[in-house]
Parts: C-alpha cells; sequence; structure tokens
C-alpha cells in the first residue's frame, strides 16, 4: 500500500496535464479504499468493534441488493414511458 501512495504522489508532481492528473487520482482512490478496508478489519478482532463492523458489512450487502432492485425497477419504468 505504501507503494502505491509512492506511485499517487510521483504521478501527482510529475504529470502537468489535466488528463494526466486524473490518473493521480484515480490512484490515490484506489490506495484510500485499500486503506479503509486494512483499518475495518483491524476492528474485527476488537471485542466491542468487531460485532459492529460485521453489521456494518451485512448492511451494505443489502444495500447493494436494494441498489440492484431500483435500478430493475427505474428500467421498467422507461420502457414504460417509452411504449
Amino acid at each position: 500500500m505504501l507503494m502505491l501512495l509512492a506511485v499517487a504522489i510521483i504521478l501527482r508532481c510529475t504529470l502537468t496535464s489535466d488528463a494526466d492528473f486524473m490518473w493521480a487520482r484515480s490512484v490515490y482512490a484506489v490506495d484510500l479504499v485499500m486503506y479503509y478496508l486494512r483499518i475495518l478489519q483491524l476492528y474485527l478482532f476488537h471485542l466491542t468493534l468487531g460485532p459492529i463492523v460485521v453489521m456494518f458489512w451485512r448492511m451494505v450487502c443489502c444495500v447493494v441488493d436494494v441498489i440492484n432492485v431500483c435500478n430493475v425497477y427505474q428500467r421498467f419504468l422507461l420502457v414504460g414511458g417509452v411504449a
């Protein structure tokens, strides 16, 4: 992860155009997600925060299912509106 952060910093300092700067921002975003996941893994072993993290992950999985159902519903509404 530190190597990915170093790559992001080098890209940020060396690239000058806006299109190239998007690469640096993308690497920063991936690195940040990796850090968050690493911290959440550390909390799993904590007696108090461990169950809370497990409940959070289950809740996120349910939110993804709800978003998928909303997308399917939206497509049906669009098809009905066009027809």
